[in-house]
């Protein structure tokens, strides 16, 4: 009962601090406290809570670091013009009867690039919606188009937090788990890709904006040198070294890139991995304003808080009979439509991906294993429910700011095919990929 209670306040916390616009943080000290005493409740010593708590933080260590870096290489591939030469040229293969499809494509590659929906959808997701705007497209079907091709990098790609963090509680490989998520990607990717073309062609964009466009051209130099960074950090990822070492890569050119293509500075270069980047004309201040350590600070505090809950959780097993009630659960209904319940549950509830991953992780995992599942099986169908459960509960983090960012509401989601196209079809197909 203890428990129920400690959970309904929990609850009641992190739904106050998003409705308030507070950070999830407060809510997330208070569960750790709430907990922590329920703990000390059942006869473990505080000490012994303590080191729960940090050896939960040990486990998802790795993660921290990872998202800490994505913050400090992202303010630098800023800078460094490494993005701005992607959208500058990709959006110079739109064509007005394609234009959501081409959106689609881009936000998918450039998501993929940069692992991150947010950084996508701020950077060529603004930028497409104000050429479909200017051009009379639909925005509502424009920001769908974006938020599939954003979410796309998210789960697909080997930089994004999601899968590594999916791989990390599951306590199997990144690399594997990526190579499948790609593989059950193609079929969703193509039927979205058909649907598209479709409201392409029923909305073609009938002018540009030349106005950005303009100022990316004349603000950075855009050479090839800019992709240099993408290179280094894909050639790292392939090599098979520790993913960190990718990233450290990924910071360094991206470095260097910026100090030789845009003449900056050491110290400015510094500055943009700390504080991000900020562009010297107006134009393109609310597109490529960002990036940097600083602004992933609130990230790694959450993941951090939310690995120490689950190594109280897993110490003293407090979720015991919570797994045994879902393994019957899954013995009528299937893993992966389990997995995809407890996704939606526990991103309602905390409106989190990244606390939906950990949460719905710790409960699966034990019934999985017993099941004779593998980890690459659990990571793969933590990230195909969590990922897009996240985007699809309209309060949730993961929808609320891209969302925010693009000007629109729930409305958008009928148009985010990817979002729903993919767990329906991995749950239909899942056989063929794990028998």
């Amino acid at each position: 009962m203890a428990l129920v209670i400690a959970f309904v306040i929990f609850i009641i916390s992190m739904i106050g601090c998003v409705f308030t616009g507070h950070s999830i943080i407060f809510a997330l000290a208070l569960g750790m406290v709430l907990f922590s005493g329920l703990a000390v409740r059942q006869g473990f010593p505080v000490k012994d809570v303590c080191m729960m708590a940090v050896k939960g933080i040990g486990s998802g260590m790795i993660v921290v670091e990872i998202v800490a870096m994505i913050g400090m290489m992202t303010g630098l591939w800023r800078a460094a013009g490494t993005i701005t030469f992607f959208v500058y040229y990709g959006i110079k293969v739109v064509t007005p009867p394609l234009f959501v499809l081409l959106t689609f494509i881009l936000s998918s590659a450039l998501g993929y690039v940069l692992a991150n929906s947010f950084a996508t959808v701020g950077t060529i997701g603004l930028m497409l919606m104000v050429i479909g705007s200017s051009g009379n497209v639909d925005p509502i079907i424009t920001a769908g188009a974006i938020m599939s091709g954003a979410y796309f990098g998210d789960r697909s790609s080997p930089l994004a937090s999601g899968p590594i963090l999916a791989a990390n509680v599951a306590g199997t490989e990144l690399m594997p788990l990526v190579k499948k998520m790609f593989q059950t990607s193609i079929l969703p990717m193509a039927l979205c890709c058909v649907i598209y073309l479709y409201l392409s062609i029923r909305n073609p964009i009938t002018d540009v904006n030349e106005q950005v466009m303009e100022s990316m051209r004349t603000d950075f130099l855009l050479s090839p040198l800019t992709l240099v960074p993408i290179a280094v950090m894909f050639i790292l990822l392939f090599a098979r070294l520790d993913v960190r070492w990718a990233y450290v890569g990924g910071i360094i050119s991206g470095g260097a890139v910026t100090m030789i293509c845009q003449k900056a500075s050491f110290k400015s270069v510094l500055l943009c991995s700390l504080k991000g980047f900020v562009p010297s004309s107006d134009s393109l201040k609310d597109v490529l304003t960002g990036g940097g350590l600083i602004e992933m600070w609130d990230v790694v505090i959450i993941i951090a808080l939310a690995c120490a809950m689950s190594g109280v959780f897993e110490e003293t097993k407090m979720l015991a009979q919570m797994q045994q009630k879902i393994s019957s659960m899954m013995a009528k209904a299937g893993r992966f439509p389990t997995t995809l319940l407890l996704a939606a549950v526990t991103t309602a509830m905390f409106c989190s991906q990244t606390i939906a991953i950990i949460m719905s992780g710790n409960l699966v995992v034990k019934p999985y294993s017993e099941a004779g599942a593998s980890g690459e099986e659990i990571a793969q169908d933590l990230c195909n429910s969590c990922i897009p459960m996240s985007v699809l509960i309209p309060w949730s983090i993961a929808f609320s700011v891209p969302a925010g960012i693009l000007g629109v509401g729930a409305e958008v989601l009928p148009y985010s095919c990817y979002l729903y196209l993919m767990p329906v079809i991995y749950g239909v197909t899942k056989k063929f990929w794990f028998r």
